[in-house]
């Protein structure tokens, strides 16, 4: 079919009907008139004449009605003819369609789909639309002959080399009298937009670094799941199956030690592990950081998925990852939560609580989540709110545990230990350093600790009595910038001597810490401010470290002196380490010492300070003062022993 349409056009029709009804009209009137000049025999000449000029009037009106109808035609074909010029010119192809569905009309811009309009037309629409949005075309063709205004139809249409593309249409009613079942379809090519969108949905919902669906993404499907196994009305629930979550233990060293690339390179190794070692049904996340997270929808077991975390840990630990030419051994903290009619977000929350715990309790383990756990998170959000308050509020109070000096038995030192009432109930100490770890709040309390304490000893001095204090600080603490510049400050503003500070750090402070961690603490030790390793013996340091550490006291781990006069390997070791510190110009203080028989085994080895509830309990500012004026009372002061003699 060419471009010109086959079919008589509607005004032409219109037209020759009106003609023919003119000319047979215009025959009457003439025949009537005639016949009655002539003289024909009409009962009433006066009626036939009426009728004859009747039907000349009917005449010169269907006349003027054909003389309109002409000049309609014309119209007619010149739109038609501008129709056809703006079709072979727009960008849009334009197909007219029957009531059928049959293309009787297609514009030239349908080359862009591979075709010409002869191959069109003559095709029905449902060849070309994609199976999937065939019945939305017919509802919306539907809708369109019933409609004055356009319809939008988003479908895929099959081009000539057989892929399927993206189009935008509108249908609309073509608006010929003579076809009322005829559509007017305009399509545009929207592939590139649709594969635009499409790729940056991915890239919203997948991770850039290992290629995993990111925590949007997992947040979505753990919401279908959780919907599907509430079940439809008639239909049994499936099977609610499990959120896994993944930490990697240790991570944060390697970003430490390694760089960031090198963390980056093994987060992506690590990714391939759990992604091969996961059923491909199930969606495998990564969560954030060194955190990845498994949706289990299949229809598992407990025991079967409990049995697929074991094997992710496995998966992870089993040899080392290659990562910038060195070999890192990694193991994972896996929590596991069942979905069990709880909200989606609720199902995430209890696979997270339950690998905090698995973390807290050593990591490379598997922790399957239990109600009590969300219950302690709960409270330990609490205490972190009510410390950060009770810091601010200066609502914290400080004990102190006496060192005596066993040479002479006199209270030379004590310890400043932070203890907090929380709603009128001791809080454990443990707990409370716990939380403010783990809440940030480790700066802000060491802060506290450390200007109360200074100010303490520099009223004792003022009263006469001068103790050296040590103070306890945190890794957090230590590692903060401007940690050497709070000391200052803190013994600055309290008008206490450096000399008489004492900073307790943990063997791990000493060990791993470098750059401005040491050069801080190094710092401090210049400007005569003291350091001690707390609890030596139990940790990365020995006694192989001592010669590398810049330090002026150990403090013997309780769990040494425990032993005494009862593990002869304990005494040895004990022993030992006062002779090395000695021989290194150490102070050492023996901690946790509770019975006399232990203190006399101390000073025999040479040790020349120690803490304990022999000597002290923890106590009030006033209690240990008062104890250093009457002095301790519970055994006879021994010959003093030998100094010790100077660093080498």
């Amino acid at each position: 079919m060419s471009r010109a349409w086959a079919w008589p056009s509607a005004s032409c029709r219109r037209s020759g009907a009106t003609l023919a009804a003119a000319l047979v009209a215009a025959v009457a009137a003439l025949v009537a008139i005639g016949w009655a000049l002539s003289g024909g025999s009409f009962a009433e000449p006066a009626v036939v004449v009426t009728a004859a000029v009747a039907a000349l009037a009917l005449a010169a009106r269907l006349a003027d009605q054909l003389r309109r109808e002409s000049t309609s035609a014309v119209t007619s074909e010149e739109s038609e003819e501008g129709f056809r010029e703006l079709a072979d010119r727009t960008s849009d192809a334009v197909l007219i369609c029957d009531s059928d569905g049959i293309i009787r009309y297609a514009s030239p811009a349908v080359a862009e789909f591979g075709y010409t309009p002869a191959t069109l037309e003559g095709l029905s629409l449902s060849d070309l639309v994609h199976p999937d949005d065939r019945a939305a075309g017919s509802a919306t063709a539907l809708a369109a002959r019933g409609s004055r205004q356009p319809q939008r139809f988003p479908c895929r249409v099959r081009a000539a080399d057989g892929t399927w593309r993206h189009v935008e249409s509108t249908v609309s009613r073509y608006r010929d009298p003579a076809g009322p079942g005829d559509l007017l379809i305009t399509a545009r090519d929207v592939s590139d937009q649709v594969a635009l969108r499409q790729q940056l949905t991915y890239l919203t919902l997948h991770d850039g670094l290992t290629g995993l669906p990111n925590r949007a993404f997992l947040e979505d499907r753990a919401k279908e799941a959780v919907d599907r196994a509430a079940g439809q009305p008639g239909r049994p629930a499936a099977k609610p199956g499990a959120a896994v979550f993944i930490n990697l233990d240790g991570f944060t060293g390697v970003n430490d030690s390694a760089g960031h690339g090198a963390g980056d390179l093994l987060l992506a190794q690590a990714a391939r592990r759990l992604r091969a070692a996961v059923p491909p049904e199930n969606t495998v996340a990564r969560w954030g950081s060194d955190e990845f997270a498994l949706l289990v929808e299949s229809a598992a077991s407990a025991p079967e998925i409990v049995d697929l975390a074991e094997r992710l840990a496995a998966a992870i630990a089993a040899e080392p990852f290659q990562v910038a030419d060195r070999e890192i051994s990694l193991t994972a903290s896996i929590g596991v939560a069942f979905a069990g009619g709880d909200a989606p977000g609720d199902l995430l929350r209890n696979a997270d609580v339950a690998m905090s715990r698995a973390k807290e309790s050593g990591g490379g383990r598997v922790e399957v989540f239990a109600s009590h756990m969300h219950a302690d998170v709960v409270r330990r959000i609490e205490m972190a709110s009510d410390l950060r308050a009770a810091i601010t509020a200066g609502q914290l109070e400080l004990e102190y545990q006496p060192v005596m000096e066993f040479a002479t038995s006199r209270i030379t030192g004590v310890e400043a230990l932070v203890r907090w009432r929380r709603a009128g109930s001791p809080v454990d100490p443990a707990e409370l350093l716990e939380v403010a770890e783990n809440s940030g709040l480790a700066a802000a309390l060491g802060d506290w600790v450390l200007r109360e304490s200074c100010a303490q000893a520099a009223h004792w001095r003022r009263s006469g009595w001068e103790p050296g204090i040590c103070v306890n600080v945190s890794m957090r603490q230590v590692t903060d910038g401007h940690f050497a510049a709070a000391v200052v400050g803190a013994l600055d503003d309290a008008g206490l001597p450096p000399g008489a500070l004492t900073l307790e750090v943990a063997e791990r402070v000493l060990i791993e810490g470098a750059g401005p961690v040491a050069d801080g603490l190094a710092d401090l030790r210049r400007r005569g401010v003291r350091l001690a390793i707390d609890d030596f013996g139990t940790g990365y340091a020995s006694l192989a470290y001592l010669r590398q550490l810049a330090v002026d006291t150990i403090k013997i781990d309780p769990s040494f002196v425990a032993g005494l006069g009862e593990d002869a390997t304990l005494a040895m070791l004990t022993r030992t380490i006062i002779q090395v510190a000695h021989d290194l110009g150490i102070e050492v203080v023996a901690e946790g010492i509770e019975r006399l028989g232990q203190l006399e085994l101390l000073r025999a080895m040479g040790c020349g300070l120690g803490q304990g509830y022999l000597i002290g309990e923890p106590t009030d500012a006033a209690s240990v003062e008062a104890l250093a004026r009457t002095g301790w009372q519970g055994g006879t002061p021994a010959p003093a022993a030998p100094a010790p003699a100077p660093a080498t």
